[in-house]
């Protein structure tokens, strides 16, 4: 979906876009470096500040964000792990997040321990299931689609009732490209924010949401 919003973008600004599909922490660090001109979705982290630019009023002006997630916490059935005013409790473990991820930042700096050894979530959870992790933190849109893939590492796994947090996602310029093309970057964050704000982009997210976590046969 995201690329129907950026390419509708350079097609209103006369531009062509490249993508290049990468692990995460790859685009962090070649964003960073100036080597790639952008990213999306980004979560926002004032630790993130450093790497990307985002769009001016970032995190508040709610048009210029690309979606919203909250952060679930997973744990194994029948274990004690909860979050009690914020804090971690029925384990002393770091709880996984994967390498890369702004959740870690939060955690981080709400003085929980967190461990990035995971390569994506299929392992992470399976890691969870097999108690080598007590909990994993993770957006909730994901959780759900990973329910509706089904499989038996999530037999004996539940998410918490009540969201750890909240992530809002943005498109995020690298600060070289920012600094070259200022008034460009700034209708690329205005056009993205027009289009993705319009009753019709609007329709296609809410099929795009639909078929995503729609159950999967076996």
């Amino acid at each position: 979906l995201y690329f129907e919003l950026m390419d509708e973008v350079a097609r209103r600004l006369g531009r062509r876009f490249e993508y290049h599909a990468q692990p995460w922490p790859f685009c962090l660090a070649e964003v960073s470096a100036g080597r790639m001109d952008g990213a999306f979705a980004v979560a926002f982290s004032p630790e993130r500040r450093p790497v990307f630019a985002f769009p001016p009023g970032a995190p508040d002006v709610a048009a210029d964000v690309l979606r919203e997630d909250a952060i679930v916490l997973v744990r194994r059935r029948g274990t004690a792990v909860e979050v009690v005013d914020g804090r971690l409790t029925g384990s002393t473990r770091p709880v996984g997040v994967l390498p890369g991820y702004a959740i870690a930042d939060d955690l981080k700096r709400a003085g929980w321990s967190v461990e990035m050894s995971s390569r994506d979530h299929v392992a992470q959870l399976a890691r969870l299931s097999r108690g080598e992790l007590d909990a994993i933190a993770l957006g909730a849109f994901r959780w759900a689609q990973l329910q509706a893939a089904g499989g038996a590492a999530l037999d004996d796994l539940e998410a918490l009732p009540q969201p750890i947090l909240g992530k809002r996602y943005f498109l995020g310029l690298s600060h070289p490209f920012v600094a070259a093309h200022p008034a460009l970057a700034q209708r690329i964050w205005a056009a993205a924010r027009e289009i993705r704000t319009s009753a019709t982009f609007r329709r296609r997210e809410q099929a795009a949401i639909a078929e995503a976590l729609a159950p999967r046969a076996p």
